[in-house]
């Protein structure tokens, strides 16, 4: 009776193309580790330059409006946001608009989820943590 051997991860490796340092625990934690941190850099980079672009439109809207180029009527903005945020409907936005959002988002991102409570205790601790 002879013994067959399994194929060793080089052979699996250089069939797929794949490095065999990807199978070492060590290696797996620092590719994930170093996948994250590339993660983390790129949403902090998007995250600037929406900000920088946001910022630039409004100084270009308020520079068109100085020059006479445009004509911004505040107080139509300023009624249209609120009517989409008022969530109830008084007039005014306070801390019950607020727990409405709050409310809904949570439904919202719950949708379809096996079990809400590990997700609700997580999101509370992001909110609280900042």
């Amino acid at each position: 009776m002879t013994v067959r051997k399994r194929p060793s991860k080089f052979l699996f490796c250089y069939m797929t193309g794949t490095s065999h340092l990807l199978f070492q625990p060590t290696a797996l934690f620092f590719y994930f580790a170093t996948l994250i941190f590339w993660m983390q850099s790129m949403e902090q980079s998007i995250n600037q330059q929406t900000n920088h672009n946001i910022g630039m439109g409004f100084v270009g809207v308020q520079a068109l409006a100085y020059n006479g180029y445009i004509e911004v009527d505040h107080g139509k903005i300023k009624q249209d946001v609120e009517g989409l945020l008022d969530l109830n409907g008084d007039g005014k936005l306070d801390a019950s608009d607020r727990a409405i959002a709050s409310e809904k988002m949570m439904v919202m991102l719950q949708h379809n989820m096996p079990s809400g409570g590990g997700f609700v205790a997580g999101f509370a601790g992001g909110l609280r943590s900042g």
